[in-house]
């Protein structure tokens, strides 16, 4: 169904009816397509005054709420008033349908006063429009309430200067809102959706910050809402909208100078609900009361928490506070403690700032901080029933747990250091005889810590690992606890006194490696006493190749075991000597080798489950490349050279086999990636066959992770000159390729993979050898294809691709010592003063658009080189492409001024660091997006 002309309504009511009611096939891609066009203002306009039904008024109304925060442009100004006054009428003819249709129209209202221009009385014409009449109150509550957070959304593009003008208008009527709400005020009890929706307007507004009138706020507004939190009876949803407009005053109040009456008013209401109302909800186990309290403690703990710093327990420094927050966690419930972690991370982060000049500022918060800890160890107990279950990564308690890594992260420096904490924790769990959960939750929390520890500081782990390991009859539950944090632990067999427990050691988690459900965790622990102890670890070589047989399953999900052990293995043979480490490579190297070549024999077409699997021999086999490290000489034969030649034959011949199959490629192309990155340049005689292999499968199959091998291949060996013709060829075929693809915007935003890996080949190119790619035709269908790839969203293409123009750049100072570097000079200079100027505007137009915040750091690398090439021409650039941009909406609303503008040009022109280019592209994009 096409919808190039315009539909009338009851296409439109057919096209709904064939979706919602008879959900024939083809609809819902129609109305998508609806929606997009021109014809969706009026017959949604159309269709809200006509229909009853309230799944058709709600299409209507949502998209009319989507047409004006995405496509707004598409109205001329002329219409915006009739488009306004036709949303109130909607708004009253629908005020008792569908409370979630009234919310899109509600919505659409305040995105509307955002983005007209000519509509300056917004909240005195809201007012006047609808509270003529009780029935209107709550949608009229409802759209004062969207006000201040769509202001702040970046849905709407208006810019910071429309977003600030509208603020301020906002602002300027606070007291007609405050007026209005007064009303509703005496409506609460009485009415529990005015009372809710009152109380929402009133926490919205807060948001507004410091131009609210203090004299407003300390009127009896706040006295409602603290009498609901009082009241324990009160109706959840009334409850909750009670604390979310508290949490919105504590807001304010981290202006505490400023509002410091507001704030002791908060203190001493938060500590009347602390010794009345929490406890009450605490011991009715009513959990949702008193998470909605933990928000208030919390919110205002962390607009007080430099107050608390400053001056420790007195005034608004109170730690009566701080012991309010404390409660939360102390009862033992995860929701509640959850809820204050924002408040522990606000804490440390400003504790952390401070304490590098002045340690003295942590002693008053040592207390609290081992009593966090004391909390943390209880909240992560398990039931005792759970004594041989392992957690999900689903789980609640998982999740629980990651937050309380993070915590004992963030706070453990605030005592003096992770020993202090370490010690504290396990003194406590070791203080009496305690259940398994006990201990189990003990020991995940001294994991945590066990991760900073210093080998200054092994002596306070000694006693844990003994304790592990002589105690072998533990639960599964706490065996792959301890198993875990026998792996932070392993530093200590750096000292002597360490390496007494190794022996035990190597029993324990040999014994857990037999475990199925063990395996894993027992397999990482095993790798990180290689790492620690390579020369302890020489022994028991034997046992580790065993191990690694035994573990070496075709299943990728449980592959990891294996691998860990390979990686262990690596880091023991790495320190030996080539001839001792030879034939345990060679052998494990074979290992894998055999099951591939056992895979190249099943026929096609057999089915991948009846067959072996070829993705974990590839990776274990990847493995051994990866982490074998050895220092050689020149003359030196590399001990996995003779592994390569061997191998490369088998795994050709999986590419061909498996062609279509993109995971095993991809593991396969890494595979070869991490062979050709250990033996380097020794594998010169191998180069020829695998890049004709990846030629020939790209251009095949398309597939891009041969772009990524291939450009390890050119930085490998492509600064040699003897292979200039292989690599031209590679280029020539690579481009062809990649541009019978990759024609337009639309298919580099479907391709981000090809975009990505054919950049990174392109700036190897550059890199390695530039008078070859910069002297090639294709270099101008690369640059071409960059520029329109640098506007991509997609983090790793669109920095790839500017990365091949800060490597053009460089070229244009490339060393005068150097083959080829008039060449290379001379003709990466034409490069750039042919595609500066389109470069630079690219790149402000792409910011302007509102491209990632995380993309800009790229983008001010770029543009600082370009300074540091020819100021005098980027100062060109950067004006052509500011005068490109439309400053100016089709309504009169000024984007961004001329001294705006010129901001951003002095700031390209004399950003002395990427950082200061950052901040203003920042600003710069804030008033466009």
């Amino acid at each position: 169904m096409a919808t190039q002309a315009k539909p009338t309504i009851n296409e439109l009511i057919a096209a709904l009816e064939a979706l919602y009611v008879h959900n024939v096939e083809g609809a819902s891609k129609w109305l998508e397509q609806f929606q997009k066009s021109v014809y969706a203002w009026e017959l949604c306009d159309e269709l809200l005054h006509k229909s009853t039904n309230e799944t058709y008024t709600y299409f209507a109304a949502n998209t009319m709420k989507s047409k004006i925060e995405y496509s707004f442009v598409e109205l001329p100004a002329s219409s915006h008033e009739s488009l306004r006054n036709s949303l109130i009428e909607h708004c009253k003819r629908l005020y008792n349908g569908s409370p979630s249709t009234v919310t899109q129209l509600c919505i659409a209202l305040a995105d509307l006063a955002i983005q007209m221009v000519q509509w300056n009385d917004v909240v005195q014409s809201l007012i006047a429009s609808f509270a003529t009449d009780l029935r209107y109150y709550p949608l009229l509550l409802e759209t004062l309430e969207m006000l201040p957070q769509e202001v702040e959304s970046e849905k709407i593009r208006v810019g910071e200067n429309r977003r600030t003008l509208v603020t301020t208008l906002l602002r300027q009527a606070s007291t007609f809102v405050f007026e209005f709400l007064s009303k509703c005020m005496e409506m609460v009890k009485t009415d529990s959706n005015i009372c809710v929706k009152t109380l929402a307007c009133l926490a919205s507004w807060f948001q507004l910050g410091p131009l609210i009138s203090e004299q407003i706020i300390l009127s009896n507004f706040l006295d409602v809402p603290f009498q609901i939190l009082m009241n324990v009876q009160s109706n959840i949803r009334i409850y909750e909208a009670a604390s979310r407009c508290i949490c919105g005053a504590a807001t304010v109040v981290e202006d505490y100078g400023k509002y410091h009456d507001l704030a002791a008013a908060l203190l001493t209401a938060c500590q009347q609900l602390a010794d009345s109302a929490f406890r009450q909800v605490l011991n009715n186990k009513d959990m949702e009361r008193a998470g909605a309290i933990c928000h208030i403690f919390t919110e205002l703990g962390i607009s007080l928490h430099r107050c608390m710093i400053d001056t420790p327990n007195r005034g608004l420094g109170s730690f009566n506070l701080l012991e309010m927050i404390c409660l939360c966690s102390e009862y033992g419930n995860i929701s509640l403690a959850q809820i204050t972690f924002d408040f522990w991370f606000c804490l440390s982060d400003t504790l952390f700032d401070m304490t590098e000049a002045d340690n003295s500022y942590n002693d008053p918060f040592k207390p609290y901080i081992f009593r966090l800890l004391d909390h943390l160890c209880k909240l992560c107990q398990r039931y005792e029933s759970e004594e041989n279950d392992i957690l999900g990564d689903d789980d609640t308690m998982i999740e629980f747990r990651r937050d309380v890594e993070d915590i004992v992260r963030g706070i453990k420096f605030v005592v003096g250091g992770t020993v202090d904490c370490f010690t504290h924790v396990y003194r406590n769990a070791a203080k009496s005889v305690n259940s398994w959960a006990e201990v189990e939750a003990a020991f995940f929390v001294l994991g945590i810590l066990a991760e900073s520890l210093l080998i200054r500081e092994a002596e306070a782990a000694l006693p844990v690992i003994n304790i592990i390991i002589s105690s072998p009859s533990y639960g599964l539950a706490l065996k792959q606890t301890c198993l875990k944090l026998l792996e932070k632990l392993c530093f200590v067999f750096h000292e002597e006194a360490g390496r007494v427990y190794l022996s035990g050691f190597l029993s324990y988690t040999f014994s857990a490696l037999q475990v199925p459900i063990l395996t894993g965790q027992a397999a990482d622990t095993i790798e990180s006493a290689c790492k620690e102890c390579k020369q302890g670890m020489c022994p028991h070589l034997h046992s580790l190749m065993e191990a690694i047989q035994f573990t070496s399953v075709n299943d990728r999900n449980v592959n990891r075991s294996a691998l860990s052990l390979i990686k262990g293995t690596m880091e023991i043979l790495s320190c030996i000597t080539v001839s001792n480490a030879y034939e345990i490579l060679q052998q494990l190297a074979a290992m894998q080798l055999q099951t591939l070549q056992q895979l190249l024999q099943v026929t096609d077409g057999v089915p991948m489950e009846k067959t072996l699997d070829p993705v974990p021999p590839i990776d274990r086999l990847s493995h051994i490349f990866r982490y074998y490290h050895i220092q050689l000489d020149a003359s030196e034969t590399h001990p996995c050279v003779p592994i390569l030649e061997n191998a490369w034959p088998i795994l050709s011949n999986i590419i061909k086999k498996y062609n279509n199959d993109i995971i095993v490629l991809e593991h396969i192309c890494t595979c070869i990636r991490f062979a050709i990155r250990c033996v380097s340049r020794r594998a010169a005689k191998l180069l020829a066959p695998i890049a004709e292999q990846l030629v020939d499968s790209y251009a095949e199959n398309r597939h891009s992770c041969f772009l990524y091998l291939s450009s390890i291949l050119v930085d490998e060996f492509a600064s040699e000159s003897i292979y200039d013709n292989s690599f031209r060829q590679m280029l020539e075929i690579f481009c062809r390729v990649t541009s019978e693809f990759l024609k337009n915007q639309a298919d580099l935003i479907d391709n981000p993979a090809t975009v990505d890996d054919f950049f990174r080949l392109i700036a190897r190119y550059l890199q390695r050898c530039p008078q070859l790619i910069l002297t090639s035709p294709a270099i101008n269908y690369v640059l071409g294809c960059g520029l329109a790839a640098a506007a991509l969203e997609h983090r790793d293409a669109h920095d790839s691709t500017l990365i091949v123009f800060c490597d053009l750049i460089e070229c244009s100072r490339y060393g005068e010592t150097l083959p080829g570097s008039n060449i290379v000079r001379q003709r990466s200079k034409e490069l750039i003063d042919n595609y500066g100027q389109e470069l630079v505007r690219v790149l402000i137009t792409s910011v302007a658009d509102g491209i990632p915040k995380t993309l800009l750091p790229k983008i001010a690398e770029v543009l600082l080189k370009l300074q540091g090439y020819s100021v005098s021409q980027l100062s060109e650039w950067v004006k052509g492409a500011l005068s490109s941009l439309n400053t100016v909406t089709e309504t009169g609303s000024v984007i961004a001024t001329p001294e705006q503008l010129n901001l951003l040009y002095n700031g390209i022109l004399r950003a002395n660091s990427i950082k200061d280019l950052i901040h203003n592209l920042r600003e710069f994009r804030r008033l466009f997006y």
